[in-house]
This record gives C-alpha cells, sequence and structure tokens, in this order.
C-alpha cells in the first residue's frame, strides 16, 4: 500500500494507462500533420496539371519549381527502394551467416564428442591391454612355479621310493630347469 491507500499495482496501472494514451496522442498528432502534407502535396499535383498544359498562363518559375519537386520526390522514392533493397539483403546475409555459424558449432561439438568417445575407447583398450599382459605374467609364473613343484614332488617321491642313483640326476635336471624357466621368467618380465 502507498501512503495514499491505493496498491503499488494500481499506480503502475495508472501510470502505464498515462503513457498508453500519451504515445496515442502523439500518434494522432503525427497522423494529423502526415494528412497535412499529404494535402498539400496533392494541391501541387493539381496546380501542376493545371500549369503543365497552359504554360504561357504559368510562370516559368511555378513550372520549374514543380519539375525540381517531382525530381525531388522520384529521388527519394528511388533511394527509400534501394534503401530497403539492402536492408532486406542485409537481413538475409545475417540470416544466412547465423544459419552457418549454428553448423559450424553444431559441426565442432560432433566433432569433439566423437574425439571423446576415440579418447575412452583408447584408453579402455590400454587399460585392457595392460590387464591381459599382467594376467598373462601371472599365469606364466604360475606355471613355472607348477612344473618346479610337480618335479620336486617327483624328486622327493622317487628318493622316497629309494632310486636314490636317480635322485641325484633328477635333483640336477631339476636344478637346470628352474634355471631356465628363471631366465624365461625374467625375459617376460623384462619385456613387458
Amino acid at each position: 500500500m502507498t501512503y495514499d491507500g491505493t496498491s503499488a499495482a494500481d499506480s503502475v496501472g495508472r501510470a502505464l494507462s498515462k503513457i498508453i494514451k500519451s504515445e496515442a496522442k502523439t500518434k494522432k498528432a503525427a497522423l494529423h500533420v502526415a494528412l497535412k502534407e499529404l494535402a498539400e502535396i496533392q494541391k501541387l499535383q493539381k496546380a501542376s496539371i493545371k500549369v503543365m498544359p497552359s504554360a504561357p498562363t504559368g510562370t516559368p518559375s511555378h513550372i520549374l519549381f514543380f519539375c525540381f519537386f517531382l525530381i525531388i520526390r522520384q529521388e527519394g522514392a528511388l533511394s527509400h527502394s534501394r534503401h530497403s533493397r539492402a536492408l532486406s539483403d542485409a537481413h538475409k546475409a545475417e540470416m544466412e551467416l547465423l544459419a552457418a555459424r549454428t553448423a559450424n558449432e553444431q559441426g565442432q561439438a560432433s566433432l569433439r564428442a566423437a574425439g571423446e568417445v576415440l579418447e575412452a575407447s583408447r584408453k579402455h583398450a590400454r587399460e585392457t591391454m595392460e590387464m591381459l599382459r599382467e594376467k598373462t605374467e601371472e599365469v606364466e609364473r604360475l606355471r613355472v612355479h607348477k612344473q618346479l613343484d610337480d618335479r620336486e614332488r617327483a624328486i622327493k617321491m622317487k628318493g622316497l621310493v629309494g632310486q636314490v642313483s636317480l635322485y641325484m640326476y633328477d635333483i640336477i635336471g631339476a636344478h637346470e630347469l628352474c634355471m631356465k624357466e628363471g631366465k624365461l621368467l625374467g625375459r617376460i618380465l623384462r619385456s613387458g
């Protein structure tokens, strides 16, 4: 509520109403001026029509003035027409530019998205290859250890059964196998 007991919306509404009424008065005055100018031009046109056929009765200054007025009016109409055409062309060019910019931005966004998908795919492939390499090394280590354990178990079993002469041969063979498998495992680890 304002100090006079009306709401703020009422005062805004009244102010807006005043502005609208003022605008209507201004437009009415502009229309009145344009109508007066049109009436004057029509009077000049009627006068020129009367003056043109009866050149001897009219003064040369009136005829020159009217011809000058017609030339200026035609030039004004032509320049207005040229301006309208140029404005239309500029608007069309601006619309084409905006369409091209939009297409460019869409293409750039599509390119960025495709690049991100490609990078994610490459990262996934690298991670998968790394996991595969690690798992292959682990399997190879387990295979080598199992072979060594199997060979030691076989040697111990032969020793328990009483094949002592073969026992020493098997220990030497197991040692050579361990050396051979160890070198292979070392190569695998270094190559990864």
